[in-house]
C-alpha cells in the first residue's frame, strides 16, 4: 500500500453477498430493460428519457463540483491519519485503487456515502459522524468499510441503465435494501474487533456520545415492534433496512427469539389489494355499467336499425308489468297466423307498428315540450305521461318484446325512444327514434333548400 491511493488488493477479506441481493438486481435490470425498450420504440418516451438522464447528468455534476469544492479531500497533508485509514480499507475490501475521499460538513447529519462520476469513485464522510466515532477506531473502519464496500461489490455500475427499473414499485427499494447488508458485512469483516464495530451501527441510532452505551438486546428486540402489516410496508418501501435487523444479521445472538414475518407480509399484501387492486376492478366494474348510460347521450340519427344505436341494452327497465289493455295489444300485433307471416316475408307489420307507435309517443313528448312542461325523466314517466294526456286510449306497446318501448332522456329537452327489435336481446337489429337528430335532419333539409 503506497501513498498515492493505489492499494494491494491481495490481502482481501472475503464477503459474501446477502441472498436475495443477486435475484433483485436481475429483476431491476430485466424490468428496467423492458422500460428502456418501450421509450426507444416511442419517439415521445425517448425524447423524454434523455430529457430525464440530461437532469440526473446535471444534477450529479453539481453535486461533485460542490463537493470538490466546498468538501476537504483526504490526502497526505490533510487528515493523514484518516486518509490512511481509507487506504488501508481499500486495499482490505479488494479496491485496486483507493477512491477520492472526502470530509464534508452536513448539519449535524450521521452518514456517508459512496457514488462515481464518469468513471472516478468518491466516499463522502460526514464531519460529525466521523466526530460521533471518537475514539472508536473500529466503528469508524465499519463505516468507512460499508462505503467502500459499496464500490468494490459493484453496486454503482450500469445504474444509468438500471435507472428505469427503479420506478417499478418495490423492486428497486429491495435491492437497495440487500446491497445495505451486503456492504454491512463488508464493515464488519474490516473491522478488528468486531464486537465495538456493531457500535457504528448503534452511534447512527442514538447519536455518538450515546451510542456506545445502547443496549443492544434491547435495541434488537424492538424489531418485534416491526412485525405488523403497515410496519412490513414502510420496510418495504425504505431504501435501508431498520438498524434493529441490521444488528441482528451482523450478530444472530443478539436475537435468539426467531419472529415470523410471514403474517405481516400477508397482511401488508392483502392492504395493497384493497388499496389498488380493488379499486381498479371496481372502476372497470363501474364504467362497464355506466356505459350504456353515456353511450344513450350520444343519440342515434333518425328512426331506424342496426349497430348505429349505442349499447343502451344494460339500461334498467323501470315498468313492472303493462296494462292489460296494453298486454292484449302487444299479444294481438303478435299472434298473427303461421300462413300470414310467411307471406309477409319482405314486410313484417310489427316494424310497422313500432314507427306508428313511436312517433306516436314521440308527438307526445314534443306536444308536452311545446306546451313548457317538463320532459319525462324516464320509461315509467313516459307511461304515465301517456295515461294522463291520452285518456281512454291504450298505451303503445313494443310488438317484438310485449312490454313498453325504452325510453332515455338527453339533457333536458332531447330524448330517445327505442324498441328492442326482432331478438329483442342484443342492439344490432334495434328500432330507435333520436329527437336530436331530427332537428340535425332538418337544418341540413333548410340549407339545401335555400341553396
Amino acid at each position: 500500500m503506497s501513498s498515492t491511493g493505489v492499494t494491494d488488493a491481495r490481502a482481501a477479506v472475503e464477503v459474501s453477498r446477502w441472498p436475495g441481493e443477486r435475484l433483485f438486481f436481475v429483476l431491476l435490470l430485466l424490468f428496467a430493460l423492458i422500460i428502456w425498450a418501450a421509450l426507444v420504440v416511442s419517439i415521445f418516451g425517448i425524447v423524454y428519457a434523455l430529457m430525464l438522464g440530461v437532469f440526473f447528468f446535471f444534477g450529479h455534476l453539481i453535486f461533485i463540483t460542490h463537493l470538490r469544492g466546498n468538501a476537504v479531500r483526504l490526502g497526505p497533508d490533510q487528515f493523514p491519519e484518516l486518509y490512511q485509514r481509507v487506504l488501508r480499507l481499500s486495499a482490505k475490501v479488494g479496491l485496486k485503487e483507493a477512491p477520492e475521499a472526502y470530509l464534508m460538513e452536513s448539519g449535524g447529519s450521521l452518514n456517508a456515502l459512496a457514488t462515481k462520476f464518469l468513471g472516478r469513485k468518491f466516499i463522502v464522510l460526514f464531519s460529525d459522524l466521523v466526530e460521533a466515532c471518537g475514539d472508536n477506531e473500529d466503528a469508524l473502519d465499519f463505516i468507512v468499510g460499508h462505503e467502500l464496500g459499496h464500490l468494490h461489490a459493484g453496486h454503482l455500475r450500469w445504474r444509468w441503465l438500471l435507472l428505469p427499473g427503479y420506478f417499478v414499485p418495490f423492486l428497486g427499494t429491495a435491492y437497495s435494501r440487500c446491497c445495505e447488508y451486503t456492504c454491512d458485512r463488508y464493515g464488519f469483516a474490516v473491522s478488528q474487533n468486531r464486537t465495538k464495530a456493531l457500535d457504528g451501527l448503534c452511534i447512527l441510532a442514538a447519536g455518538g456520545a450515546l451510542g456506545a452505551k445502547v443496549n443492544r438486546n434491547a435495541l434488537s428486540a424492538q424489531r418485534q415492534e416491526l412485525n405488523g402489516p403497515m410496519m412490513k410496508l414502510g420496510e418495504w418501501l425504505s431504501t435501508h433496512p431498520p438498524i434493529t435487523k441490521r444488528l441482528d444479521a451482523l450478530n444472530p445472538e443478539l436475537a435468539p427469539l426467531q419472529i415470523s414475518g410471514i403474517p405481516a407480509a400477508a397482511g401488508a399484501l392483502l392492504f395493497l389489494v384493497a388499496l389498488f387492486v380493488l379499486p381498479i376492478v371496481g372502476g372497470i366494474s363501474a364504467f362497464a355499467y355506466i356505459k350504456p348510460y353515456l353511450g344513450a347521450m350520444g343519440g342515434a340519427p333518425g328512426l331506424g336499425g342496426g349497430s348505429q344505436l349505442p349499447d343502451l341494452s344494460g339500461l334498467p327497465d323501470t315498468s313492472s308489468e303493462i296494462p292489460a289493455a296494453d298486454a292484449a295489444v302487444a299479444a294481438a300485433a303478435s299472434a298473427q297466423p303461421a300462413e300470414q307471416q310467411a307471406e309477409e316475408v319482405d314486410v313484417d307489420p310489427r316494424r310497422t307498428q313500432v314507427d306508428t307507435d313511436i312517433m306516436a309517443l314521440a308527438a307526445l313528448v314534443d306536444e308536452t315540450k311545446a306546451a313548457g312542461g317538463a320532459l319525462p325523466k324516464d320509461q315509467a314517466a313516459l307511461y304515465k305521461l301517456w295515461t294522463k294526456k291520452r285518456p281512454g286510449e291504450a298505451a303503445p306497446a313494443d310488438p317484438y318484446s310485449g312490454g313498453r318501448y325504452r325510453f332515455q332522456l338527453d339533457g333536458k329537452t332531447e330524448y330517445m325512444i327505442w324498441s328492442t327489435g326482432p331478438d329483442a336481446a342484443d342492439q344490432s337489429d334495434d328500432l330507435y327514434f333520436a329527437s336530436k337528430d331530427r332537428v340535425a335532419d332538418s337544418e341540413t333539409a333548410s340549407d339545401e333548400a335555400v341553396q
